[in-house]
């Protein structure tokens, strides 16, 4: 019996983490524009793609804005440092990547990227996939 591969990523973790990964003064246009974090995510997409085992399923899913915990807790995240303006871009050039009619957009308002596997189905109508969490060293 073969079992179906799904592996989800947080898209701002690995933008982040791409961003912060790769020298911002080697990934940039000719105009100066920032491109790390954009190369860095689409690398390790196609690494998924393009590997001798692809995983059956891929989603990437990102935040949609303040989440329930905001509302709990006003000083949620209040410690970490705003984003930084070079990031902001790629994220944004990284989301309008993925804008094709053909990729789905898996989006809870309210619910952080991470926390979307399953959360569009009743707990008991859930598929139980195997879950792979991509790290790149």
């Amino acid at each position: 019996m073969t079992t179906d591969r799904f592996v989800m990523i947080d898209g701002h973790a690995l933008a982040y983490r791409m961003f912060f990964a790769l020298p911002l003064e080697s990934f940039t246009t000719k105009s100066g524009e920032p491109t790390n974090a954009t190369y860095g995510f689409t690398r390790t997409l196609l690494d998924l793609i393009l590997a001798d085992d692809p995983p059956d399923y891929l989603a990437v899913s990102f935040d949609l804005g303040a989440t329930f915990r905001d509302d709990l807790y006003a000083d949620y995240k209040g410690t970490r440092d705003k984003m930084p303006d070079e990031l902001d871009v790629q994220i944004t050039r990284i989301k309008e990547g993925r804008a094709r009619p053909e990729y789905p957009h898996p989006g809870v308002r309210g619910v952080r990227g991470r926390r979307r596997a399953g959360h569009h189905r009743p707990a008991d109508e859930r598929p139980r996939p195997r879950l792979h969490h991509h790290r790149r060293p």
